[in-house]
């Protein structure tokens, strides 16, 4: 039975070892090529960057083969020696240190993990020794906790709970990546993504890399008393646009206990300047901004008290020079919208602006249902919108946000902790179906993407990833507003 048992554990992770050196070749031909290809546009510190993401790649294939190597002569029931024993009961602690130094990288993280348990147990059947067996126990229990503690810290207490701080105003730092470093070591994970991003980007003004604000602590009012400034923690970024002037990143209190706000930043500079206070908890999951008019959009929604107080799916707007005149340290209420409007929505999940239209948006993860999209037409007057939508579009599921480039319509696609991506589809006025339509192009991206927003040559984008309610999952964690050129879009 004991040998049964031993040679099943033994073929499980000779399939697990042959993944992750599959995996692994995959990624380091992709980062080859792609280095490459950027060399003559990347800093220094990028390409070197680059590197030691390789040689980690290189050294967890080593560790794979050396793994299948052992597992081969278990199965065919050889006899193991004293010295493969030590190497045995090292691999695990080899195993442990190469996945700390991946955390980041979900798919190759996850592999490692389950690789390690199942080591661990092989090793109590191959081991005789009283005191290896302790310290197997101990280090398999010890991982087992780390790992089980980590997992209900985040499911059971943040997604709850708001962890009290004795700050005030808006946090300006990132939370994660305490360093640029840590930032651009995480982004390393996805080759294209990552060359593609940091092509021309220079170091003293941190590759463009803009922290996300708010993200440990924002200014903002109770959902009960918007009389009553209370410090929010678990403030979650949603919507984002970019002007000539200023970035707009829009977020919402996690535990519903206060008020959404809007960041404000200064695009030429990358510093924050004010929090904007909004009158309700709305969702806030996608912002537009009407160039003609300077006029904000929102993605909001409003309570019918006539009907049980049920919500409303709306979109709101906020003019420029009222913006400009807010201050809620100053008057310390929120901020009044110029107007809102219903939806054809049951939500509006997602928005963007093109060509003096509207476009809004319903997410949908229902597997026999699309996304919807709306396109609506904005008055003269610029706070103006015509209440029926010109048109529809069905378009793919888990849509998190939309935009328009170079006749390009792009869709920021992302649900739970897996892989982000951005389909690109040519776009047509007369195409109303984007379900069963061949994409030109998907790029991979990061877990957890929320809105893209097209700027000049390049395509700025925004993650909830390190929101207090994700933030001690794993995965690769983007605490920066990062921005992509538009050629990776071709």
């Amino acid at each position: 039975m004991k040998k049964l048992i031993l040679k099943i554990l033994s073929i499980t992770i000779l399939i697990l070892s042959a993944v992750l050196i599959i995996l692994n070749s995959k990624d380091l031909t992709l980062h080859f090529i792609n280095l490459f290809a950027y060399t003559d546009y990347l800093d220094k510190k990028i390409i070197l960057i680059g590197i030691l993401r390789i040689i980690l790649k290189v050294l967890i294939t080593i560790y794979s083969l050396i793994v299948m190597l052992l597992q081969v002569k278990i199965i065919k029931g050889k006899e193991i020696n004293t010295k493969k024993k030590v190497i045995i009961l090292i691999i695990p602690v080899i195993g442990i240190i190469l996945q700390v130094i991946a955390l980041s990288d979900y798919t190759i993280n996850m592999l490692l993990m389950l690789l390690l348990i199942i080591e661990v147990l092989e090793l109590f059947l191959v081991t005789t020794k009283k005191l290896h067996r302790r310290i197997e126990f101990i280090v398999f229990i010890s991982y087992i906790l780390i790992v089980l503690a980590s997992i209900s810290f985040s499911y059971l207490f943040c997604h709850k709970y708001e962890i009290p701080t004795t700050n005030n105003g808006t946090s300006t730092k990132s939370v994660i990546t305490k360093n640029i470093n840590s930032q651009i070591w995480q982004m390393s994970t996805k080759p294209e993504f990552y060359y593609n991003s940091y092509q021309k980007k220079k170091k003293k003004n941190n590759y463009n890399l803009i922290p996300i604000p708010g993200l440990s602590y924002t200014d903002t009012v109770s959902k009960d008393n918007s009389l009553l400034i209370e410090t929010c923690t678990t403030m979650t970024p949603q919507g984002l646009v970019v002007t000539d002037d200023y970035i707009y990143v829009s977020a919402y209190c996690y535990t519903h206990e206060h008020n959404s706000v809007i960041y404000q930043i200064d695009r030429k500079t990358n510093k924050f300047i004010k929090t904007i206070v909004l009158p309700d908890t709305s969702h806030v999951g996608g912002l537009a901004y009407d160039t003609q008019n300077k006029v904000l959009w929102i993605a909001t929604k409003k309570y019918n008290t006539s009907k049980n107080d049920t919500t409303l799916s709306t979109v709101s707007c906020i003019t420029q020079d009222v913006i400009d005149n807010y201050d809620f340290k100053t008057i310390k209420q929120p901020i009044r919208y110029n107007e809102t409007f219903q939806t054809a929505f049951t939500n509006t999940s997602f928005m963007t602006y093109y060509n003096g239209y509207l476009y809004t948006g319903l997410f949908s993860k229902d597997e026999n249902n699309s996304s919807l999209t709306a396109k609506l037409k904005i008055l003269e007057n610029g706070t103006t919108l015509e209440t029926e939508p010109i048109n529809y579009y069905y378009i793919p599921r888990y849509v998190q946000g939309l935009a328009f480039l170079d006749n390009k319509i792009l869709f920021s696609r992302s649900f739970g902790y897996k892989p982000s991506e951005i389909i690109v589809y040519e776009y047509s006025e007369d195409r109303i179906d984007y379900v069963n339509t061949e994409p030109l192009k998907v790029i991979t991206t990061y877990p957890m993407l929320e809105q893209v927003y097209p700027y000049n040559d390049e395509l700025y984008m925004i993650f909830e990833s390190t929101a207090y309610a994700y933030r001690y999952t794993p995965g690769i964690k983007i605490d920066h507003i990062v921005n992509l050129n538009k050629k990776i879009l071709e």
